[in-house]
């Protein structure tokens, strides 16, 4: 692996290496890693300047650690960026004797001779530094290898120009990667496959067509009442096991009336007022079980249906009852509303009781609901004398209002309540 001193031991380490070629066929040059604006100060002794000006992304080795994690988000082995250093190397000298040319001539000689940082390279310009001690980039498998950047005359204006804000000197660039940094986060070990198996199936995957109660189309879903689903392979075929699922938990259904068109289930006194997923899920014994026979292997989804949708809609357990009624004559009446809300409301669900007159069909404004156990008492004022309908909202689902059963009755099949007499 390398270490966050990766990039400042390649470049104290290109330092070293043309230090130790120039030096001993001219005597007295200095090799530095300044800033070229620092390095001259007017100064025209020669010397070279090593300048990390750029450290982009390497192309080829961008993306090579991938996948790190599994889709379980476990490290599987250490995160490594690959990098590309660029860099300015400025060679500066008296101009009668042509130093900054002969400078540059023993720098392309240099590379082009030795273009890769050895591991021996790189422990000799890490013994020089202490700060550099715990560098790791002798151990890394891949060379750092530096190779010529051909820029243009505008290129290297706009280097000097923008960057620097200083004179120009002779110079040339150079690239040198891959350059690796890894994490340091450890990897968790995992175990080996103990056992491989190829399960061929068939394509059978469950389709839901519609979800209705078992009191009939059309009616409202509450508590207490069975849900139908209904398509098409809704049932496995032996040994896979079919499973259903209401918002992503297992829910059960009566097996023996299940068909492959067909499931009946309860609604979960769980279940909250509001809109809820359902899915069929086929699942397959798979693997392998460490219990005796005769244990079957764990069970694994092997097809899932579509998602379907229902609402469940809040309801009165028992009919509305008024109390402590106060008013005469003409004038509206004033009373406490009792009502058993199911499910119960609770503490993050809005709720209110709305009053629907029979006469004219005039809603009154709607009534908060506290949240708790039932029965729930309401205060209501400002109602004129008369008949309503009494509707629950809760979470923005309204209560169902009952028909007339009664064949015989002159009001069969139109609103019967549930309703409260305001005298």
């Amino acid at each position: 692996m390398s270490n966050h001193l990766t990039i400042a031991t390649v470049t104290e380490t290109l330092r070293f290496l043309l230090d130790a070629a120039i030096t001993p066929v001219l005597g007295g040059v200095t090799v530095s890693t300044g800033k070229p604006d620092a390095a001259t100060q007017g100064d025209r002794t020669p010397r070279v300047n090593v300048f990390l000006y750029q450290a982009a992304h390497n192309p080829h080795w961008r993306g090579d650690d991938l996948p790190t994690r599994t889709s379980e988000g476990r490290l599987v082995h250490r995160p490594r960026a690959a990098l590309e250093l660029h860099y300015l190397i400025s060679c500066y000298g008296e101009d009668a004797t042509l130093d900054d040319q002969q400078l540059l001539a023993l720098v392309v000689r240099t590379l082009h001779t030795h273009p890769c940082l050895s591991p021996d390279l790189i422990d000799a310009a890490v013994a020089t530094h202490a700060f550099l001690r715990e560098s790791n980039l002798a151990g890394e498998r891949e060379l750092v290898r530096f190779t010529p950047m051909q820029l243009s005359l505008e290129e290297m204006s706009k280097l000097w120009s923008v960057f620097y804000l200083t004179q120009y000197e002779l110079s040339a660039a150079y690239a040198g990667g891959p350059v690796f940094i890894e994490s340091d986060d450890t990897p968790i070990s995992i175990l080996p496959v103990l056992e491989r198996n190829i399960h061929v199936l068939t394509v059978a995957a469950p389709t839901i067509t519609g979800i209705e109660p078992s009191s009939g189309p059309g009616l409202p879903i509450v508590h207490g009442v069975q849900l139908v689903v209904t398509g098409r392979q809704l049932l496995a075929p032996p040994p896979r096991v079919s499973q259903v699922l209401v918002d992503g938990t297992p829910t059960a259904f009566d097996a023996q009336t299940a068909t492959d068109t067909r499931l009946e289930l309860a609604v979960l006194p769980t279940v909250r007022v509001g809109a809820h997923t359902l899915q069929v899920q086929h699942l397959i014994p798979m693997g392998r079980t460490t219990q005796p026979p005769p244990s079957q292997p764990p069970l694994h989804p092997a097809f899932e249906s579509n998602l379907a949708g229902f609402v469940l809609q809040p309801q009165l357990l028992e009919p509305p009852l008024l109390s402590d009624v106060q008013g005469t004559g003409t004038s509206p009446r004033s009373a406490t509303l009792h009502l058993s809300v199911d499910p119960p409301i609770t503490e993050d669900q809005s709720a209110t009781v709305t009053l629907i007159s029979l006469a004219d069909g005039t809603t009154l404004p709607p009534v908060a609901i506290a949240a708790g156990d039932n029965p729930r008492s309401v205060p209501i004022q400002g109602v004129p004398t008369g008949d309503y309908y009494v509707r629950v909202t809760v979470a923005g689902v309204d209560s169902p209002l009952t028909r007339d059963a009664a064949p015989n009755s002159p009001t069969f099949g139109l609103w019967a309540g549930p309703k409260v007499t305001f005298a």
